[in-house]
């Protein structure tokens, strides 16, 4: 029997034992078609072969990007190709890593390419930790508005290239904002004072 891809994504939110947040990943990485999926693998199962078509189906991908970027007689474009495929290369490897962590809980192993592996030490961060993390969030916010501006002053230099860049890396900023934010929330929880 076969399932479809929606009832993927309600079998997951169902599942007890399933990793928080599955669910999301679940209706993000399976494909948008509703593919049929066997009913015989469980709903972790099923995302872990979502990751691995996901991370196969951009390995053709970032290699043509490496050869734009490499190749293309555009200055302009060979940059842009690059900032994408380091980009991708870093996600990419993300993916590996996720899809190893739930290979490692499905096969009660640890492996090192996991996304968490090594040892786990228990210790309560200082306070100078969180305080420096609050600042770190407060740069990468006023970072963000900053590039912002920046990108709307430079909007008619080098054919948008500039806004472009610098709009990036607003966005890049706010992703390091949310980070941050997480690690001080985990931070919080593993005992750190205010």
């Amino acid at each position: 029997m076969n399932m479809k891809a929606s009832d993927i994504a309600k079998e997951a939110e169902a599942s007890q034992w399933l990793m928080p947040g599955a669910e999301m990943w679940t209706r993000l990485l399976v494909p948008s078609s509703e593919s049929e999926w066997p009913l015989s693998r469980s709903p972790i199962e099923q995302l872990l072969d979502a990751f691995e078509m996901h991370v196969a189906s951009e390995a053709e991908s970032v290699e043509e990007y490496r050869r734009l970027a490499e190749n293309s007689s555009d200055q302009t474009v060979a940059l842009l190709m690059g900032v994408v495929l380091e980009d991708e290369k870093r996600h990419h490897k993300l993916l590996e890593r996720m899809a190893a962590s739930i290979r490692n809980s499905l096969r009660w192993s640890s492996r090192d390419e996991a996304l968490l592996s090594g040892p786990v030490h228990d210790a309560a961060p200082v306070e100078e930790t969180v305080a420096a993390m609050r600042g770190f969030i407060r740069e990468e916010h006023d970072g963000a508005r900053r590039m912002r501006e920046l990108a709307r002053m430079g909007k008619n230099i080098g054919d948008g290239l500039f806004t472009l860049l610098l709009e990036t890396i607003a966005i890049d900023s706010e992703k390091h904002e949310r980070i941050l934010r997480f690690v001080l929330k985990r931070l919080m929880s593993r005992g750190a004072s205010a």
